[in-house]
């Protein structure tokens, strides 16, 4: 058998571009760092607690888990894939040296066939679990935005409330000394040093009173309001960083599966190709074996890099942290 007939196996072969998932990756997991600081903050500062905030930041947390152990899984995937480069790279470098049967080189091939397919498989459930919580956090910023709407209407009532209550406060003050001084006959004269007029000016100033208590809660409640909707923006603004960088990730995982589709296809037709081929002798061209040995190698060291440096940024992670594996 000529030895030139597996040339063209395993060149069309691109090194796929983890430096951009690990960044993403990265601006991911800071986001969720960010989250855990505003729990601490919600569980131990008295201005921070609401438990609609810690219910809307305990969410987004167990999908930061959730992300975590996703993420976790990839490293995982991503070093069996690099055994599988190794494989590549082995089998291409032994083809280079010396010749082989086709009967072996049709069983190497299946073996190669089962772990592409493998590889492909946890690329897919990869993209679906990165679905998933990106869908999820885009639910949970929804529930967000809706109730800050909602906060943002009540703030602007208990304005309107603040200003008619003030109002209310100043009428009243003035009825108060109008009666006092009208009761007097005279033109200023202090509560205290009226006899008659000590009644209704007591009945007025309690009503003058009152009214300015409910100014001050009208006041308050306005301030709550607006403090509130403060907070659920910049919880708000870090969801949907999350959920932009989530998507990415979303798409390039695609490229994965795309990558080990054409593996799988590859590899099914070389199978194909190879079963009325097995009594003869495989070889590789050793022109173009080191060229296909290095561009193998230059995609071993990107998933090899990948799992190094994702790792690294878990383990550094508040919310991974927390996760027992």
């Amino acid at each position: 058998m000529s030895s030139d007939i597996v040339i063209d196996s395993f060149q069309n072969i691109t090194a796929p571009e983890t430096n951009h998932i690990q960044n993403n990756i990265k601006t991911v997991l800071d986001g969720f760092n960010q989250m855990s600081m505003l729990e601490v903050r919600n569980l131990y500062q008295t201005e921070f607690q609401n438990d609609t905030v810690q219910a809307f930041v305990k969410r987004i947390l167990d999908e930061g888990k959730n992300f975590c152990k996703l993420t976790h899984d990839s490293v995982i995937a991503s070093n069996k894939i690099s055994n599988y480069c190794t494989d590549i790279i082995s089998y291409v470098s032994e083809l280079t040296k010396s010749k082989v049967s086709g009967e072996d080189f049709h069983v190497a091939l299946k073996e190669l066939l089962s772990n592409a397919n493998k590889c492909k498989d946890e690329a897919v459930v990869l993209w679906k679990g990165y679905t998933q919580i990106c869908q999820d956090l885009k639910d949970i910023y929804d529930l967000i935005k809706e109730y800050d709407n909602h906060l943002g209407n009540e703030m602007v009532k208990h304005e309107k409330n603040s200003v008619i209550k003030n109002q209310d406060k100043k009428e009243a003050k003035i009825i108060k000394w109008t009666y006092i001084v009208s009761s007097a006959g005279m033109t200023v004269l202090a509560p205290v040093s009226l006899g008659i007029t000590l009644l209704g000016s007591a009945i007025l100033g309690y009503l003058a009173n009152e009214k300015a208590e409910e100014e001050k809660e009208c006041r308050l409640s306005r301030n709550d309001s607006r403090d509130m909707v403060e907070k659920l923006i910049s919880i708000r603004s870090s969801v949907n960083v999350v959920i932009t960088q989530t998507s990415y990730i979303i798409k390039i995982i695609d490229h994965f599966q795309e990558f080990w589709d054409q593996r799988v296809i590859e590899i099914q037709n070389l199978i194909e190709d190879f079963e009325k081929k097995k009594d003869g002798m495989v070889g590789y061209n050793t022109l173009t074996g080191p060229s296909v040995i290095r561009k193998w190698e230059k995609v071993n060291g990107r998933y090899t890099s990948y799992s190094t440096i994702v790792l690294s940024l878990l383990n550094s992670t508040t919310v991974n942290r927390r996760i027992v594996y």
